[in-house]
């Protein structure tokens, strides 16, 4: 315990040694800190409010435009469909095709193949337009007979029963089967044949159409990684699955479900997917994309990544012309207060070369002359001493030198006189009569 209290104590005096002191004293480092203050703050605001809005703006772009691309996929899916039922409407407009189906198929009487050669050609003609139509067959109720055109291939056949056939549910409004069939994964769509003069349903007439006629729309879909694509049944079951296997991740029939009781038309939100979805054909079709929480959360996270990536790169490079600017801006007012203690020490030698033409140039430039001025004053000042007192020495000299010159002649002829030698012819060749 006791050692820390040391370390604390220790690092406590080196911070108010080495930085409060420096931060009291120096304006550098106060200028510094407030610019680094003024310039990080704001950035690191600006950076977490630009990484939240970042984040809603990406999950609201991707609701946005998966709720785009699922409406156009379901109106896509509608038309496509609407349009084989229509080619599938028009195959009965043929004034031969009820004829054809309900004559009667007596043992003693012989096939009608000009009949049968009009039947397959009517399939043939049907199937080679269409490429996406698998197989074709017509129904004739009186004789039992189901003429099929599958892969090339023409067949005849007699049933004994139509139940779990496309011909049980016949009807007059016309009869869609949508389920899987596996591997083909295609749908059967079905009417029925009606003889206009009784009104009684002699027959019908069923495509079996491949869904990879909506394949260009599924591409579209798929723009997230791991995000699936189903078709769904008005059961909730799936009746195309383009993922490329299988098993299902999720319980789509429990998602069909909460799409049905849900107010949203077009997506829901659960605890671990986004589900968007568009109902079509008359709600006999859903298409619905599911996209893992985790993948939009990845691309979220990615957001965040690059947003501490860019703050980073901020944070440095204000650091860098806070410093920058600091050390640029104060180095002139330190050599200037470098320069007054030169001169405060009485070396008037000190010279400021600058360049400047703001204040701080201008504060120099005066500086400079006004050391140049004071060094003159000094100078005239001294030479103006000096020449004061080399007048008063030599007024001095003047007075000293005659008065000198007698006292000292006053001073040898007394000694002469006390000594009573020669005063006489002393004086006598000092001053000769």
């Amino acid at each position: 315990m006791l050692r820390f209290k040391g370390i604390f104590h220790a690092v406590r005096f080196f911070i108010e040694q080495n930085v409060l002191l420096k931060f009291k004293s120096s304006i550098r480092y106060k200028l510094m800190v407030l610019m680094l203050l003024a310039m990080i703050l704001p950035l690191l605001i600006l950076i977490v409010f630009s990484i939240n809005v970042s984040q809603q703006n990406y999950e609201r772009e991707v609701v946005t435009s998966n709720e785009s691309r699922i409406i156009l996929a379901g109106k896509y899916i509608d038309e496509k469909l609407n349009e084989s039922d229509k080619l599938l409407f028009s195959s009965l407009l043929d004034e031969r095709l009820i004829p054809s189906i309900s004559r009667s198929d007596e043992e003693d009487i012989p096939l009608d193949y000009n009949t049968l050669d009009y039947i397959q050609d009517k399939l043939y003609s049907t199937y080679y337009r269409n490429d996406y139509i698998d197989s074709i067959s017509i129904y004739a109720k009186e004789t039992q007979k189901v003429y099929m055109l599958k892969e090339d291939e023409f067949n005849l056949s007699s049933i004994s029963t139509i139940n779990g056939t496309n011909w049980e549910e016949l009807k007059v409004s016309p009869h869609y089967v949508f389920n899987s069939k596996l591997p083909q994964q295609n749908f059967s769509l079905t009417r029925s044949i009606i003889r206009f003069e009784d009104r009684e349903i002699v027959g019908g007439i069923s495509f079996d159409i491949n869904w990879n006629i909506i394949d260009s729309v599924i591409e579209i879909l798929k723009t997230e990684q791991d995000s699936s694509v189903y078709l769904l049944n008005k059961e909730g079951q799936i009746i195309y699955n383009p993922n490329g296997n299988d098993k299902t991740t999720v319980d789509t029939h429990q998602l069909f479900e909460q799409i049905n009781s849900s107010k949203n038309e077009n997506h829901l939100k659960t605890n671990s997917h986004y589900v968007f979805f568009k109902k079509a054909f008359n709600s006999q079709v859903t298409i619905m994309k599911i996209i893992p929480m985790a993948v939009i959360m990845d691309g979220v996270t990615k957001t965040f990544v690059y947003g501490i990536m860019i703050s980073i790169i901020s944070i440095i490079i204000t650091i860098l012309l806070s410093i920058y600017m600091s050390l640029k801006t104060t180095k002139p007012i330190i050599q200037l207060v470098d320069a007054m203690k030169e001169v405060g020490e009485n070396n008037f030698e000190v010279h400021i070369r600058t360049d400047r033409n703001d204040e701080i140039g201008l504060l120099e430039k005066n500086f400079t002359a006004m050391v140049y001025r004071i060094k003159e004053l000094i100078e005239k000042e001294y030479k103006s001493e000096i020449a004061t007192k080399e007048a008063q020495f030599k007024a001095l000299q003047a007075q000293i030198n005659p008065h000198f010159l007698y006292n000292t002649l006053q001073l040898v002829g007394g000694m002469a006189v006390n000594h009573g030698d020669g005063s006489d012819g002393f004086f006598g060749q000092i001053y000769p009569l």
